[in-house]
Parts: C-alpha cells; sequence; structure tokens
C-alpha cells in the first residue's frame, strides 16, 4: 500500500473523487527489499500515475504490473 498525502504544503494534486481519483504527479515509491513482490536488489521501484480511478504502472516499476493499467479497488466495497 502507498500513502501520499493531499492535503498541505507537500500534498500532491487530487481531482477530490474517492470513486475514481486523480493525482498528480506521478508517484514514485521505494519499496523494502524484502516484499515478496519483487525480486532480488536493493530498494525495488514502484512507479505509478492515478488517473479515473486507474492505477498505471510505468516500465520502470520493479515488479510483475510494469507497463499495466489496472482499476482501483475501493478499500472498503
Amino acid at each position: 500500500m502507498h500513502v501520499v498525502p493531499v492535503e498541505g504544503p507537500q500534498a500532491w494534486g487530487w481531482n477530490g473523487s474517492l470513486s475514481e481519483p486523480t493525482l498528480t504527479p506521478s508517484v514514485l515509491v521505494y519499496g523494502h527489499p524484502r516484499s515478496p513482490a519483487f525480486g532480488p536488489g536493493p530498494q525495488p521501484r514502484c512507479h505509478t500515475f492515478i488517473r479515473d480511478g486507474r492505477i498505471e504502472f510505468l516500465s520502470d516499476c520493479e515488479h510483475l504490473l510494469a507497463g499495466q493499467t489496472v482499476p482501483m479497488r475501493p478499500e472498503h466495497a
């Protein structure tokens, strides 16, 4: 799970939608090297755009979703 602020001086831009959010700019997160989602190596990277409720995993991600776009799921459906 990745968390970004949407309020305050360090906030990402957000369209205000909880069902189909858009965040700007992209979200770049470095994961824990022991996470089972990543292969070997230090500080694996996840780089995404969140647009209209879809997560666009950029090609520089270091996991199996790299280059794919998937819908977001509501946390409490």
